[in-house]
């Protein structure tokens, strides 16, 4: 699942966000301890979204401006920070400390399914990383599977973060609630109180037969 870099950027000027304007898409949807935020306000308990897109880019920000690298496979970004004279790198808002100035970050896009509103989640933590790999490796799995672009519809919430040295921490998560094939035959739709069950075709879940394969060879 690759990035469309095609849509219209949304700028904002806070500075304490780190993402950058060329990958965000629409508003923001962010995490911060088990709790999420879309543009600052919280989600309703119903609301729903189609996770359409994820990746994984490099940014760096300079004078306040971000830069950003998305090209496949993405630079190391250690190599990069090499050429960076030390003294030029950021400092930390946590640690106090220079920090490498290129970072992985990595994004997942969000359709609001009552209203088409856009979201983007984007993040260079650890949390952010394992949400956006575990829902893109699922997204590719469930393809594969059913032999077509298949799309999940998810509830934004938290799952808990493997850590030997920081026990019971949590991190954001995509729970998938179903799956859906978008085509391009699908019929206008407009009822709000019906629009989260006629997005796209309903994908029927694996069968225990195909998770275990038992036909391959008879």
């Amino acid at each position: 699942m690759c990035a469309d870099q095609t849509g219209l950027p949304t700028i904002f000027d806070d500075d304490d966000d780190r993402y950058s304007d060329r990958l965000l898409k629409g508003g923001r949807a962010k995490w911060v301890d088990k709790t999420w935020t879309l543009d600052g306000a919280p989600p309703r308990e119903e609301d729903r979204f189609l996770a359409t897109d994820t990746g994984f880019a490099l940014q760096r920000w300079v004078d306040g401006l971000p830069k950003v690298i998305t090209e496949k496979p993405l630079p190391d970004p250690d190599l990069l920070n090499e050429k960076i004279p030390r003294d030029e790198w950021p400092i930390g808002k946590f640690s106090g400390q220079p920090e490498p100035p290129w970072k992985v970050v990595a994004f997942a896009y969000l359709l609001r399914t009552r209203d088409a509103a856009p979201f983007t989640h984007i993040n260079n933590t650890w949390g952010t990383r394992m949400c956006v790999r575990s829902i893109r490796e699922r997204m590719r799995n469930m393809s594969m599977l059913r032999n077509a672009a298949v799309f999940p519809i998810v509830r934004l919430t938290s799952a808990p973060m493997p850590s030997k040295k920081y026990p019971g921490r949590f991190r954001p998560e995509f729970e998938v609630l179903e799956w859906r094939q978008i085509s391009s035959d699908q019929p206008a739709q407009i009822e709000p109180s019906k629009q989260a069950e006629q997005i796209g075709k309903p994908v029927e879940p694996v069968t225990l037969k195909e998770e275990l394969n038992d036909e391959i060879g008879i």
